[in-house]
C-alpha cells in the first residue's frame, strides 16, 4: 500500500484528506506542522508528501529544503 504524508496546521482538513485517499487505497499519515512532518520522515518513507506552505515552527519551504538536503 502506498503512503502519503499530509502536512497542514489546519487539522480540519485531516479527516477529509484521509477519507478521499483511503478510498483509493492509500495510507495517510498527518502532521500538524513541518517540524512534526520532518520527524515522521525520519522514521518512515512516503511515496508522496503534500504540505501547506504557511505553517508554524517549520514552513513548507523549509520543510522541503530539509528533505532535499537529506538526499544530497
Amino acid at each position: 500500500m502506498k503512503s502519503i504524508l499530509f502536512i497542514d496546521d489546519e487539522k480540519d482538513f485531516f479527516p477529509i484528506v484521509q477519507r478521499l485517499f483511503s478510498k483509493e487505497n492509500y495510507r495517510i499519515v498527518c502532521a500538524q506542522d513541518g517540524q512534526e512532518g520532518l520527524l515522521k520522515c525520519r522514521n518512515e518513507e512516503f511515496d508522496l508528501i503534500i504540505s501547506d506552505y504557511r505553517m508554524p515552527k517549520v514552513d513548507g519551504l523549509r520543510f522541503y529544503t530539509q528533505i532535499r538536503d537529506w538526499e544530497t
